[in-house]
């Protein structure tokens, strides 16, 4: 398996996502089941982050298709890609330009730290409107 799915903390308000190595399609459908259980026991938004920082290379569609589950969820946070090259992150440009009316609340990291300290801001300014 080159790929897991987490709760990030005992909130159940994240789910962290990491890929290494190469990632195959079956691992990517079974990440994605296992994401789905966990967010239909959901109530509240969650945070969506996607480690790839030690991926070396993804199933052709596969961004795309989580990008646009993402925006399609009822309980959609913000999409947070930890360790995107510039090649990941035109991809999901492409992604938005196509599907201008999803909503997406996409995001980069360089690291998970700087991931959860987005999660973190967003926590503030929720609080404070």
């Amino acid at each position: 398996m080159t790929a897991t799915v987490h709760w990030t903390d005992n909130h159940q308000d994240s789910l962290t996502y990491t890929f290494w190595g190469d990632c195959f399609v079956q691992d990517y459908r079974a990440v994605m089941y296992d994401s789905n259980m966990m967010i239909c026991e959901s109530v509240h938004p969650v945070h969506h982050i996607i480690n790839l920082r030690l991926s070396t290379k993804l199933p052709v569609g596969m961004l795309s298709s989580l990008i646009y589950h993402h925006a399609k969820s009822g309980t959609a946070g913000l999409l947070i890609l930890v360790g995107a090259n510039r090649y990941l992150r035109e991809i999901t440009d492409i992604v938005d330009a196509v599907t201008p009316d999803t909503e997406r609340n996409v995001y980069y990291a360089k690291t998970l730290d700087e991931a959860y300290g987005l999660i973190e801001q967003t926590k503030v300014t929720l609080l404070a409107s």
